[in-house]
């Protein structure tokens, strides 16, 4: 416990002193202002449901959505309502802060009223975090490296996956160290802060991953170890029997 508070000690006062920082200068209490806008990303299929406004804002997000679609997907469409930030101070007459605030009210209430597109927005997120980064420069040596890469990442997924649905059973029997297993929810915790995040308000781009994926193989590693190696000797004799 303590070592671990050691270690989560800089980074929470580092996230405070951030948090306080923006309620000061900025009215933001909050790690960013722009929480709001970010939700766009998960609001982009279905931001056509808002009621029409006098400002026009709906008409604006709609059509600015399709243009972006339109023209591609190098384009990331899914965050389309930064590139009309000026417009939307136009039309709203809100700026700074205010906007970004309205921005948010807009995209929770969309997402409070259709909770199941919002759903289905989070888990093509969850889909696109697992897989290997698409960008190009990470394709590896021509189109085969990249298909080589995407083999090798399945199978490290499978792989991830085994210890991952059987060493909690193992830690409710009591057969994981309990020092290993306190390292390994530790990085499980960190691991699936990193995900939700991503998932529920980002895009869930597998760039947004890179972060925690040391953490991922340590768990890999561990997971297979414990499974393994790493499990307690258990006498082979039954009850009544004598050794």
């Amino acid at each position: 416990v303590a070592a671990a508070a050691l270690v989560a000690a800089p980074a929470g006062g580092l996230v405070l002193a951030l948090v306080l920082s923006n309620g000061i200068r900025f009215d933001s209490w909050g790690t960013t202002p722009l929480l709001g806008w970010y939700l766009g990303s998960r609001t982009n299929t279905f931001v056509q449901e808002l009621p029409p406004d006098r400002d026009g804002v709906r008409e604006l997000l709609v059509a600015e959505r399709d243009r972006r679609l339109l023209l591609g997907p190098g384009t990331d469409a899914e965050n389309y309502q930064f590139g009309i930030r000026d417009e939307l101070e136009r039309r709203t007459g809100l700026t700074g802060t205010d906007l970004d605030a309205y921005m948010g009210d807009l995209n929770l209430r969309l997402i409070r009223d259709h909770p199941f597109e919002y759903l289905d927005a989070v888990s093509r997120a969850a889909e696109r975090y697992v897989q290997i980064d698409p960008e190009p420069a990470a394709a590896g040596p021509g189109k085969l490296g990249a298909w080589a890469q995407d083999v090798a990442h399945l199978l490290l997924v499978a792989a991830f996956l085994v210890p991952l649905v059987t060493v909690p059973g193992l830690a409710l029997r009591g057969e994981v160290p309990p020092r290993m297993l306190a390292a390994l929810a530790c990085c499980a915790a960190i691991a699936l802060t990193c995900a939700l995040v991503s998932c529920l308000v980002e895009t869930g781009s597998s760039r947004l991953r890179a972060p925690t994926d040391p953490l991922l193989v340590l768990m890999l590693v561990s997971g297979w170890w414990v499974l393994t190696r790493g499990r307690p000797a258990r006498s082979a004799a039954g009850p009544g029997t004598t050794g």
